[in-house]
């Protein structure tokens, strides 16, 4: 199936082989499973309707033609990546456009989804709720500063911070893994956050105090991390609820809840606007 523009709705369950969308929109109550590729190029593209999107092959996203391109998720659509998805060039998924609902993209358990992108904001919201969940590998390797900007973003497979700064944006449950390579940040910059027992941040490298951040997120840390690491708290609160330690500390701000034992054994530097212990 290829759509250059128009609308193609699907109604019932179907199986197609490989679609291509340059524009237009593919949409339906009916489940669609696309067991070959999905190329989204071209101009702005829809997903809509309430019927569920399972991809099993390699799907891309890069809108070549269009400067900060989006391709929408909208009306009640489901999207599960059960293959390999790549959101590329400076496109954007955009949650809700332009008919709103309640929309999904779930990366399932096996599935690999790579962030690429040079947008702002890769994962973004228009209007109604998006939510986003990671079963299986999420890897964000832009180079640049990104925000997930959610109604949920939760994490139970493992996301890698390869390069550039993510800040998600949304509020969630994680008992996955986070992954941050050096000289890459993950930061949580809206929200309230709750790391549940068996959640993990880890470092390749241990690169200093920039590589957990807090900006305006509310954070709490239930379990104990394996490998000490860096936090820096410029707004928001963190708190630890388990015995941590960590490398490094930076408040300019915020708050550092502690009914856990920590640690610092590195540096604690209390610097900028007024802050709490």
């Amino acid at each position: 199936l290829r759509i250059d523009s128009g609308t193609h709705h699907i109604d019932a369950a179907q199986s197609l082989s490989d679609v291509t969308l340059t524009g237009g929109a593919l949409g339906g109550t009916g489940n669609l499973t696309i067991t070959g590729a999905l190329d989204v190029t071209g101009a702005d593209a829809i997903l809509s309707g309430t019927g569920t999107l399972t991809t099993l092959g390699t799907s891309t996203v890069n809108l070549a033609s269009n400067n900060n391109g989006h391709l929408g998720l909208t009306g009640g659509k489901t999207w599960r990546n059960q293959g390999s998805l790549t959101l590329g060039g400076n496109d954007r998924l955009y949650f809700g456009c332009c008919s709103s609902g309640t929309n999904t993209l779930i990366n399932d358990t096996g599935a690999t989804f790579t962030v690429t992108s040079s947008s702002s904001t890769p994962l973004n919201i228009w209007g109604g709720t998006a939510n986003v969940s990671n079963l299986g590998t999420l890897i964000f390797n832009t180079g640049t500063a990104s925000t997930f900007s959610l109604s949920d973003f939760s994490n139970s497979g493992t996301v890698q911070v390869s390069s550039g700064t993510l800040s998600i944006g949304a509020p969630g449950t994680d008992s996955g893994t986070y992954t941050v390579a050096s000289g890459a940040r993950l930061n949580f910059s809206a929200g309230t956050r709750t790391l549940a027992n068996g959640a993990q941040i880890t470092a390749s490298t241990s690169h200093g105090a920039g590589l957990l951040g807090v900006t305006g997120a509310t954070v709490t840390q239930q379990g104990t991390f394996s490998a000490p690491l860096a936090l820096r708290i410029d707004s928001g609160t963190y708190n630890i609820d388990a015995a941590q330690s960590l490398s490094d500390v930076t408040l300019t701000g915020g708050a550092l809840g502690v009914t856990g034992n920590l640690t610092i054994t590195g540096a604690l530097d209390v610097t900028g606007a007024d802050a709490t212990l």
